[in-house]
């Protein structure tokens, strides 16, 4: 004889009353059969259902009039086949013919809850969590001193996100049954969530000194260290994990982590990846594996890690992988995609507002980056030196120079006197044109850190201004020294050489600082400039087209281009550039440079003693605040 079990929704997925009045309509559609073969029941999934237990020649056209009328109520329901009476399955519900209340034997009584906890954590397995809540919650209905019942309503409690009851459950768990590690490694690993670092390394341990053989202990032990910063004894515990399981992808990402927080990232990125051989779809490992290659500088490799991860199915890891691909645009000057991605994740997140400023600030976009570095603050009071230095910058750079003064004299009363601080008033100071009082200053400055390259660019800077050219090639010359790769004081300190006519020295310094930058334009003008003046004008013509290509909105670029084409005998092409130089609105100087070369019959083999040596402003470097 076979047995169907119609399963139908829950009650309470259903308009209220309306289960009850379904089953009744299928009792009555169903009146002529035997009673004791028509019954509710319970599904093995906890939810009520219809059973028809009929002989063969009988059970089709039962069948068949009860989907029409679940099929007409629009009642979604699943059929379930059985050969024999599924004896497991009648829990008297009410309703239909329900059979009278048994009472369990305690040996029944063992085996039902045995077979709920083994449904339980079987459907937990599967990701079917609601299920596995029926299946717990039957044993302790049938048991409500089981303690792996209250253990596994806590587990389904933390999977939903209900972190208080979960923690209920599970020391209520640990309450029935102190002497079971998986109860205290539950706890542990629940209050890390939620960030209760103490209390889940006590439950850690706890677990540990119950069952010394679980490597997931250790495991568990470690990453809770690593976030109280003990990385010693997070690495301690992690290499406890591996004795145990060597191959336990978790501990080897963590061992990975905590080795990256020792800044020995050789040895961490082979942890992670060893990870990644184990487990390829651990994503977390993944995340790590592309910090660590994105501070080797691997930023091909560590792109492709952040982009698996913010396209993987783990939600919680898409802000930290946006965070990174935010972080390497924002180093390769790629401004468009750091802020795509850095908004992504900015929400309450201290460092990403402040890294989205950061590259709304590099990209020109001033009111934009106050607002988010303001925003980062307020998250992240720890930012605040970083954030002052940076609004100073983004005043100053919109004109707003009493603002910028106020918030550098008050950063300067939080965080004391110190040469980044006064370079940046210097900076004031320079933009109001008072060079001397941005000259003691610097000098302040240089005094408080003598090996501060910036602080003597700086000073350099303003000795030029001061029309002391002497002074500011020493300055410039000391800034080299102490950074050798200093692009802009090679730059300034170049020009110095030109215009004194030491044409050799500013060549070499030049080249030297496009090697640097090869693709500044600046660079690339004085360059060309130098090689005009040397009469080698095919090799200027070349620079000159670089620079352009850099900077195609700069207008002197042109003039000079098609004076040195002029120069080289290529007057039409010359000519051409110099009108379309003009008609892109020049400054005054070069538009009479310009004039001035237009006027000429014959190409010059040298400039004109009636332009300026320079037509390009001096370069300016503000103190950095990252």
């Amino acid at each position: 004889m076979k047995a169907i079990v119609f399963e139908l929704p829950r009650p309470e997925d259903l308009e209220e009353g309306r289960l009850d009045r379904i089953l009744s309509d299928l009792h009555e559609a169903l009146a002529e059969l035997p009673r004791d073969r028509v019954r509710r029941v319970l599904s093995y999934r906890g939810r009520p259902g219809l059973l028809l237990q009929l002989a063969n020649e009988e059970l089709a056209p039962a069948c068949a009039r009860v989907r029409s009328l679940l099929q007409n109520e629009r009642i979604e329901y699943v059929e379930h086949l059985y050969y024999g009476v599924p004896r497991s399955m009648f829990i008297p519900a009410g309703g239909i013919s329900a059979e009278p209340e048994t009472k369990l034997s305690p040996v029944r009584r063992r085996r039902m809850v045995r077979r709920c906890l083994q449904a339980g954590h079987a459907f937990c397995r599967l990701d079917l969590f609601s299920d596995a809540q029926s299946q717990f919650q039957k044993a302790h209905t049938l048991d409500p001193n089981c303690a792996e019942a209250v253990y596994g309503l806590g587990l389904v409690e933390a999977w939903e996100g209900h972190d208080e009851t979960a923690e209920r459950l599970l020391r209520r768990a640990i309450a029935l049954d102190p002497q079971k590690a998986a109860y205290f490694l539950a706890l542990g690993r629940l209050l890390y969530r939620c960030s209760h670092l103490e209390a889940a390394e006590e439950a850690a341990r706890r677990a540990i000194a119950l069952d010394p053989t679980d490597p997931s202990c250790f495991d568990a032990l470690g990453w809770i260290c690593l976030d109280l910063g003990r990385t010693e004894k997070a690495l301690a515990a992690f290499r406890e994990a591996l004795d145990l399981s060597p191959s336990l992808s978790s501990a080897l990402s963590g061992m990975g982590a905590a080795l990256f927080a020792e800044g020995r990232l050789k040895e961490s990125t082979a942890f992670l990846e060893q990870a990644l051989l184990e487990d390829p779809d651990y994503l977390m490992a993944r995340l790590q594996l592309g910090w660590c290659r994105f501070h080797t500088g691997d930023s091909e490799q560590a792109e492709e890690d952040f982009l698996q991860v913010l396209y993987g199915p783990v939600h919680d890891l898409r802000e930290p992988a946006a965070f990174g691909l935010g972080r390497l645009y924002l180093q390769r000057g790629s401004l468009d995609l750091a802020i795509e991605n850095l908004q992504r994740c900015a929400g309450s997140w201290g460092q990403a507002r402040w890294f989205l400023g950061e590259a709304l600030f590099q990209a020109g976009r001033l009111p934009e980056a106050e607002v988010e570095m303001l925003r980062a603050l307020e998250l992240d009071p720890g930012l605040q030196e970083e954030v002052e230095t940076r609004l100073v910058l983004c005043c100053l750079h919109q004109g707003r120079l009493d603002e910028a003064q106020a918030l550098v004299c008050k950063a300067l009363e939080n965080q004391g006197v110190q040469a980044p601080l006064l370079e940046l008033l210097a900076a004031i100071h320079g933009s109001r044109g008072e060079w001397s009082q941005a000259r003691q200053v610097l000098e302040e400055a240089c005094r408080l850190e003598p090996d501060s390259a910036p602080a003597c660019f700086q000073l350099g800077w303003v000795e030029e201004n001061l029309d002391e050219p002497g002074r500011a090639s020493e300055s410039y010359q000391r800034a080299l020294r102490l950074d050798p790769e200093f692009s802009e004081a090679a730059l300034n300190l170049g020009w110095l050489f030109f215009d004194e006519g030491r044409l050799g020295e500013a060549a070499v310094l030049f080249e030297s600082a496009l090697q640097q930058k090869p693709q500044d334009g600046e660079l690339l003008y004085a360059l060309g400039r130098v090689l005009w003046s040397e009469g080698r004008f095919e090799r200027a013509i070349a620079r000159f087209e670089m620079a352009l290509a850099q900077q195609p909105e700069r207008a002197d670029t042109r003039a000079w281009l098609g004076a040195a084409l002029c120069s080289a005998g290529r007057a039409e092409e010359g000519r051409k550039e110099l009108r379309q130089a003009l008609r892109e609105g020049p400054d005054e100087e070069t538009a009479l440079f310009i004039q001035h070369q237009l006027r000429q019959r014959s190409p010059r083999p040298t400039h004109s003693e009636a332009v300026g040596v320079r037509l390009r402003k001096k370069a300016q470097r503000l103190p950095s605040a990252s």
